[in-house]
């Protein structure tokens, strides 16, 4: 909505360089408004802008037409002053569905609304932990006091069986008893030479 200024040196001023007020803009999809591309395609028509809620329509342009926001290309097909060929669907990435979503342009017919999921994983784990009370924990316990015993049970029984069985090895320079390493005592076989 703005052109390069020229000016032809006689005037101190030079010529304005916006677009006049509601040109369109942008594909067709939005009007020039204070010299932006940022106003909306339906105050050509006399409408105010609305965001589509309608399945299937969220990523159309939408005015609001006898207190109803409906969507430009059912406007074409029902009202006669409605005659836009091109500019009735949003330009890609443009927000939708109360910007909880944004637009995805399969094909020039076929433009879908994507929901973003504004959590992560770990606002996922939060919950858990924020769910987990020491009430909950008595409740869990209390119906699964079999399982909860016996995995004590299996855990104390097995600290005590490795704690009898496990003897520790001595590092054994002398295994022979007779002040030699392991290696000089081992007998060997009768060499060849």
């Amino acid at each position: 909505c703005r052109f390069q200024q020229f000016c032809n040196g006689v005037d101190k001023t030079c010529q304005p360089s916006a677009t006049p007020e509601g040109a369109l803009c942008n594909s067709e999809r939005y009007t020039c408004r204070n010299g932006s591309c940022s106003g909306s395609l339906c105050a050509v028509y006399g409408a105010a802008a609305c965001e589509c809620a309608a399945a299937g329509r969220e990523c159309d342009v939408c005015c609001v037409v006898n207190a109803t926001c409906r969507s430009l290309l059912e406007l074409n097909a029902t009202v006669p002053s409605f005659n836009l060929t091109t500019g009735v669907r949003m330009p890609a990435n443009s927000p939708c569905r109360q910007s909880t979503g944004f637009c995805f342009v399969e094909s020039a017919d076929a433009v879908r609304c994507i929901s973003v999921d504004d959590q992560n994983p770990l606002d996922d784990l939060k919950n858990v932990f924020k769910s987990i009370t020491v009430d909950s924990i008595v409740e869990w316990l209390k119906k699964h006091w079999p399982e909860t015993l016996g995995g004590f049970g299996g855990a104390i029984v097995l600290f005590i069986l490795l704690r009898v069985t496990y003897r520790p090895k001595k590092l054994k320079e002398d295994s022979a008893g007779d002040g030699r390493g392991f290696e000089e005592s081992v007998p060997l076989l009768s060499r060849r030479s």
